[in-house]
């Protein structure tokens, strides 16, 4: 587990799983987030999660929670894919 802390009120998590025993531990969906640029407020697609499954990865280390924007998979940016290519992007 490893944390950063990032402009912009981002915080870097990364969860690193060996094999398939150990699952990540969340769900995502897709939704919208409001971002403010120098054109003004703009709402964005984007990938969040949805829910904590109990005892997982994710829960245990206590740094993602529900609704949190998922922004890279193994470094590669989620912004304009869609909900399935971030979840074939994390298995």
């Amino acid at each position: 587990i490893d944390v950063d802390i990032v402009p912009e009120a981002h915080r870097r998590v990364r969860l690193c799983k060996h094999g398939q025993e150990r699952p990540l531990g969340f769900y995502i969906r897709d939704g919208t987030s409001v971002r403010v640029t120098e054109r003004g407020v703009i709402k964005v697609s984007g990938i969040f999660i949805s829910r904590l499954v109990d005892g997982g990865l994710a829960e245990s280390t206590g740094l993602l929670g529900v609704n949190d924007e998922v922004l890279e998979v193994n470094g590669i940016e989620v912004l304009g894919k869609t909900l399935d290519q971030v979840t074939d992007m994390m298995v």
